[in-house]
């Protein structure tokens, strides 16, 4: 469906969500879109765009090293700095 050949999961992967839930689509709805021509029915872009028949399961391996480098990044932020000149 995209511009790409075929999708490789083993370095990074991006998944981008239209919207989450009823609660953050309300918030979204008030800032509006970009382009409205026409004004879009807010509860029918809702219907059609909140799916979850479709199960694109994470490989467990993905999720443990991204689990690891998550505890990494946050030790790394909860170390305090020395500075740089005295």
């Amino acid at each position: 469906m995209g511009i790409s050949s075929k999708v490789v999961w083993e370095k990074v992967r991006v998944d981008h969500f239209v919207l989450k839930s009823r609660e953050e689509f309300a918030t979204k709805r008030t800032r509006g879109m970009a382009l409205e021509f026409p004004r879009p029915d807010w509860d029918a872009f809702f219907d059609v765009h909140d799916r979850n028949e479709i199960a694109v399961p994470m490989p467990l391996e993905l999720v443990a090293r991204t689990k690891r480098e998550i505890l990494v990044l946050t030790r790394m932020l909860e170390t305090p700095c020395l500075p740089l000149h005295e």
